[in-house]
């Protein structure tokens, strides 16, 4: 460990506020006060600067105490920042801040979390450990904590750090009862009092607080590297003063080292983890009979800790060093009750063939309460803790929507350890099921794996084409949207100006942006669109473009089709933009149909495109009583207009059509929906097309 390095502290607390808007608190003080005579007296930091209680801890003053900072800190150096008192969390932005003194309820008068992350973000310490015991502090947490288990403590303090520990994610903590401390600051103080390891990492203090404080007062504490700000992977580590060592562990397995502590760990997993660690329950060909299978029951471990068994490419290798034997792997689970709920749900796969138990001795039923058993459920707890979207299938990356999927544990050579969820037609022979993927909250639907939160990112920033398109055409049946694929090499400093019959005029766009042209070209296309005037117009409601006869046929009630007299060669500025800055995409997201093993589904010459997903069932009722579909589907997102354009391409290259939301008549003719046609085919009057059974 570097010897060199000086450990400092910056405290901020306030239990007592000018505002009414602020109730006072009962205990921020004292746990600061508490935490710093922990740190100094046996980790051996100091305070860099006096602390700041209550009315000196103004919004000035907390800024001058981070800037001078700046000035002090070396780059060898350790830092712990400490707030305790009031957050709040704006409602409109989502941002969260720390509640100064004197702040009234003004964003103006707090201190945002995105300030105190550019303070970290320029101080050139080694290591940063933020600890943040108020309301909403888990807004600064952008993502689950890593892993560093199995590294020794030199390692992880060679590599700077980042980190922030705060005592809630976006909620509400307690301030606990007066003189008792808040639950969080108690645990964070036990930590720091109790362990008696030369070193203990921030991963260590992270697991127990977050794990006792959750467990006893149903709070979520967070803790996690600030990425974006010096995060290099490693780890502040405490190292306590020679006095209170009474063990020098060297390296971390992610638990803390302290016996008391990790007992108390250790406790509350039992109950948080119901997940088994020390058994493993296999479905095995052992006789080269297809006909012969056997539930083999094993202990996970042997007297050492280490596995028994390891599995690998779809089967085990089992038996001891001189007659070691591999034997395929059917299927793998944590419980005999896994195993038989698994064959029950699959009868029909093995239908006629001969089970045969072989279980453990006795013993196993104690196997749960052993070192290593309980080690193993931690882990699998945590990489459960850690998987940032639990309802994503492991394998394929799908949302799970569905209620029939596994949880599992990932333990396989060659595979990267974790666990969590997979579909139930994506589950592997080797995976260890250890639960089941439920998610009793879905309404049955015919749409299934699909990733709703993906859809309305996306379309917070797309279909801006689209949008306009279905409205303008809306109870028209056989409309048509025009793609052009030009559009993805908009570029050139000319663009055409269209003169309307009616005096008035628009520019020439490709979706929701102005077509622009290269010198090169500019004269050719204003020629040759100058060749037949009046042929193409705008419709004088919606502003839709394309060929007047289309227009006349879908014009609304009170609109007129106005002809195009003449188009102008024009100079292009970016004064001429009317792209809405918010929107990046005129066309994505589309759902693209497909069955659930990812085929695409067509309806005869026609490739159904979904732009509301939340409509789909309504939709797939329609298709299903023309016998397209059968059965659950699911969709693709197309999340760019690059991807639309790829697809596009292909789809016509095919003789293919792409429909927005089709729907048919029960002879299978196309009655509702829009096609997308290049646009040479729009102008040259070929928008006719083939329905599924029907002929041109």
């Amino acid at each position: 460990m570097n010897k060199t390095r000086q450990n400092y502290l910056i405290v901020i607390a306030i239990d007592e506020y000018q505002s009414v808007n602020w109730p006072d608190l009962k205990n921020a003080v004292q746990d600061a006060k508490d935490v710093t005579e922990l740190l100094i007296s046996r980790y051996d930091f100091q305070l860099l600067d006096k602390p700041l209680f209550n009315q000196e801890a103004t919004r000035e003053n907390i800024i001058q105490h981070l800037t001078f900072a700046t000035g002090q800190l070396l780059p060898e150096d350790n830092l712990v920042i400490y707030f305790a008192g009031h957050g709040f969390m704006s409602p409109m932005t989502g941002k969260g801040y720390w509640v100064p003194h004197e702040a009234d309820a003004k964003p103006a008068d707090l201190i945002s979390n995105s300030d105190i992350k550019d303070f970290i973000e320029v101080y050139p310490s080694k290591h940063i450990l933020l600890i943040a015991d108020s309301c909403f502090s888990g807004t600064f947490i952008t993502r689950t904590r890593g892993r560093n288990a199995g590294q020794i403590y030199e390692s992880l303090d060679e590599r700077s750090s980042r980190w922030v520990l705060t005592s809630g994610n976006e909620e509400s903590v307690s301030d606990g009862k007066e003189g008792m401390g808040s639950p969080f600051a108690r645990n964070l103080k036990r930590f720091l009092a109790e362990n008696t390891n030369k070193y203990a990492s921030v991963a260590e203090l992270v697991k127990y607080v977050c794990s006792m404080t959750s467990a006893a007062s149903g709070q979520s504490p967070q803790g996690a590297p600030i990425t974006g700000v010096g995060h290099d992977d490693g780890q502040l580590v405490f190292v306590l003063k020679a006095e209170s060592v009474q063990t020098t562990i060297d390296h971390s397995d992610g638990n803390p080292a302290t016996t008391v502590l990790r007992d108390e760990l250790r406790a509350v997993y039992r109950v948080k983890s119901n997940y088994s660690g020390g058994k493993e329950i296999a479905l095995l060909d052992m006789t080269g009979d297809p006909k012969v299978l056997v539930i083999a029951e094993n202990f996970r471990f042997d007297d050492e800790g280490h596995k028994k068994l390891l599995f690998k490419d779809g089967a085990v290798e089992m038996g001891g060093a001189d007659d070691k034997n591999d034997f395929p792997v059917f299927a793998r689970a944590a419980t005999m009750e896994g195993m038989h709920r698994y064959l029950e749900e699959h009868q029909a796969k093995y239908e006629g063939i001969k089970i045969i138990l072989w279980p453990a001795n006795e013993s196993i039923a104690e196997v749960e309460s052993t070192p290593a058993a309980i080690a193993q459920r931690e882990l699998i707890q945590d990489m459960i803790d850690e998987n940032q979207d639990f309802m994503r299938c492991l394998h394929c990356g799908k949302v799970i929507s569905s209620n029939d999927g596994y949880t599992i544990e990932i333990d396989e050579v060659g595979l990267r350890p974790a666990a969590g969820n997979v579909h139930r037609e994506c589950l592997r022979p080797v995976d260890r099921m250890i639960g089941r993927a439920v998610r009793p909250e879905v309404e049955p639907s015919q749409l299934i794996n699909f990733d709703f939160l993906k859809w309305v990112e996306l379309l917070k920033t797309g279909q801006g084409f689209i949008t306009g398109a279905l409205k303008s055409a809306a109870n028209h049946s056989g409309a048509v949207i025009s793609w052009n694929k030009s559009h993805q090499y908009n570029t050139g400093e000319y663009c055409i100006n269209m003169l309307l019959e009616d005096g008035s005029s628009a520019y020439l766009k490709i979706g929701k942006d102005i077509h622009r042209f290269s010198a090169a070209e500019i004269d050719g296309e204003v020629a040759q669109m100058n060749k037949e005037p009046g042929i193409m117009g705008m419709l004088s409601v919606t502003g839709t473009f394309g060929n007047v006869d289309y227009l006349d046929s879908i014009k609304i009630t009170g609109e007129t089709v106005i002809p195009i007299v003449e188009y102008v060669k024009v100079r292009f500025s970016n004064q001429l933009l009317t792209k809405e800055n918010n929107l990046d995409n005129d066309y994505a997201p589309l759902g693209l149909l497909q069955d659930k093993d990812g085929k695409i589904i067509l309806f005869g010459n026609i490739v159904p495109l979904v732009t509301d997903p939340f409509k789909f069932d309504q939709l797939h009722e329609n298709w299903a009583a023309c016998g397209f579909v059968d059965g659950p589907s699911t969709l693709q997102i197309i999340e760019t207009d690059k991807e639309v354009d790829f697809y596009l391409m292909g789809f016509y290259g095919d003789d293919l059509i792409p429909v927005l939301n089709p729907e048919f008549a029960p002879d299978k003719t196309l009655v509702s929906g829009m096609s997308i046609l290049d646009m040479k085919d729009i102008i040259a009057h070929k928008h006719l097309f083939q329905t599924p059974g029907k002929e041109n």
